[in-house]
């Protein structure tokens, strides 16, 4: 009969080195749902910041194609003021087309989001240049008139980007002269691409 007090010693060295040998199979789920979860965050600040600026420009593009319709509509030009530095628009209906903002006339500004900005951020622009708006500047600020037949008052560019310093996040909005037609462009894989 065995002494239930002994200790088998091939017993003790196979729990010390079961213990030592590997993980469990909870030790390793946690790690991988801890590497999945930090993944996710990863990919959630990119898209995000993608989404955003996607966003601005569908936004901004559509208030240009607005105001180009409210200029043919009404019979009166429409002046898109862009404050770079404010990162904003400002909408001004010219009721008496003199080419300033009278008393009375209506403006409707258009704020940029949070980390979103007129520029580039180290790309080539489109054929018209690389400033933020490459319109002529109206009193200090670059200007886009439409007129009252539709046409816009020159062919140019406005470009839309995040704050966060990367080429893929480039936008830009083309204006075409003629007709006032908008189009959007993105930045990917060297080249830009047409997007709306």
């Amino acid at each position: 009969m065995s002494n239930p007090l002994k200790r088998d010693p091939m017993r003790s060295v196979a729990r010390a080195r079961g213990a030592s040998a590997g993980y469990s199979l909870v030790e390793i789920l946690i790690v991988v749902a801890l590497i999945a979860i930090l993944t996710a965050f990863g990919f959630l600040r990119v898209d995000r910041a993608g989404a955003q600026v996607d966003s601005q420009v569908q936004a901004l593009a559509f208030a240009m194609d607005a105001a180009q319709r409210e200029a043919l509509f009404q019979q009166h030009d429409v002046r898109l003021i862009f404050d770079v530095d404010a990162r904003r628009v400002v909408v001004h209906r010219d009721d008496n087309n003199d080419g300033s903002i009278q008393p009375g006339e209506r403006q409707t500004p258009i704020q940029l989001e949070d980390g979103v900005e007129f520029g580039l951020h180290g790309s080539d622009g489109l054929p018209w240049g690389t400033d933020p708006v490459t319109f002529r500047e109206v009193g200090g600020n670059p200007t886009l008139i439409y007129h009252r037949n539709g046409s816009a008052s020159e062919f140019g560019a406005v470009y839309i980007t995040s704050l966060r310093p990367e080429t893929e996040l480039n936008r830009a909005i083309e204006v075409e002269r003629a007709t006032g037609a908008v189009r959007c462009f993105r930045y990917s894989s060297g080249s830009w691409s047409l997007t709306c």
